[in-house]
């Protein structure tokens, strides 16, 4: 079972197909313009579901703010020295939308779902409130692997610190293992990707 938290143009879809042929992937993305295509891209793969929402810490609805560069879509506006440290990469906000928000416990409770084997996050700067909205399931030790990103940079208005995100793994039982994908810019580190393994697994 693997969750693509922050599915974009389903990227991540098709190289966890690649990597793991017979699991079943949920792919959340809440924006209806990228969801389009996320679906066009994924149609004709068996096992994968496109939920058209976000994944945080409630349910309900929120603001959602398009950019330019649809991959800086996020719940969180840009700060305003986003554009200095990222270039081109980060571009002007166009427009805010209303976006759905649901949590991972209750998706997985509403969708019979007892297990997570993989949790891709990618939803820039608002991980750990989709952190914040597995926790039933972390308690429960029912979530095997998390890859995170985390922006390390100023980017967004809100963002929490890296060392969030070490506290929160510490207290729900997951173990940081690996630092992947370093973004960089003038030798100041932008994001990472974080790689975090259940507690029970790491002494098997």
């Amino acid at each position: 079972m693997v969750f693509d938290v922050g599915a974009h143009y389903g990227e991540s879809v098709i190289e966890y197909r690649k990597l793991y042929p017979d699991s079943e992937i949920h792919s959340f993305e809440p924006d209806g313009k990228t969801f389009a295509t996320l679906q066009a891209a994924v149609q004709g793969l068996e096992r994968v579901t496109c939920i058209q929402k976000a994944l945080s810490d409630s349910e309900g609805k929120a603001t959602f703010f398009v950019n330019e560069s649809s991959a800086t879509n996020s719940l969180l506006p840009l700060s305003g020295n986003a554009k200095e440290l990222w270039g081109d990469a980060v571009r002007s906000q166009n427009e805010q939308k209303e976006a759905t928000l649901t949590t991972l416990d209750n998706y997985c409770e509403e969708s019979q779902i007892s297990h997570v084997h993989i949790l891709k996050i990618d939803v820039q700067g608002a991980e750990l409130r989709v952190l914040q909205g597995a926790r039933q399931m972390l308690e429960k030790a029912a979530i095997d692997v998390i890859v995170c990103e985390v922006i390390v940079s100023q980017t967004y208005q809100g963002q929490n610190a890296f060392w969030q995100y070490l506290q929160f793994a510490e207290q729900h039982g997951l173990a940081l293992v690996d630092l992947l994908h370093p973004v960089r810019k003038r030798n100041q580190l932008l994001q990472l990707d974080a790689v975090f393994v259940r507690n029970g697994l790491l002494n098997r």
